[in-house]
């Protein structure tokens, strides 16, 4: 990757955790210019898919595992 790419590229996040402080995150992450929240985790599938509808979140894991091998997501 060139320094030019590298300037230009998104940082993809994942969540692991469906907790409040989440609430303090996820303004901030969506407010980088080259942040992206592509996923979060929690140990409760159900509990994931309801958390990413309610903010906006494109994909929810069902444990923390699955979301660190996630290969879309760089950063948690």
């Amino acid at each position: 990757m060139t320094l030019e790419q590298r300037h230009k590229a998104v940082l993809r996040w994942g969540l692991l955790s469906t907790a409040r402080i989440n609430q303090m995150l996820i303004p901030a992450i969506r407010a980088a210019q080259r942040a992206q929240l592509v996923a979060v985790a929690s140990r409760d599938l159900a509990r994931a898919e309801a958390y990413a509808a309610e903010w906006g979140i494109p994909r929810a894991h069902g444990s923390y595992q699955a979301l660190l091998k996630d290969p879309g997501v760089d950063a948690v």
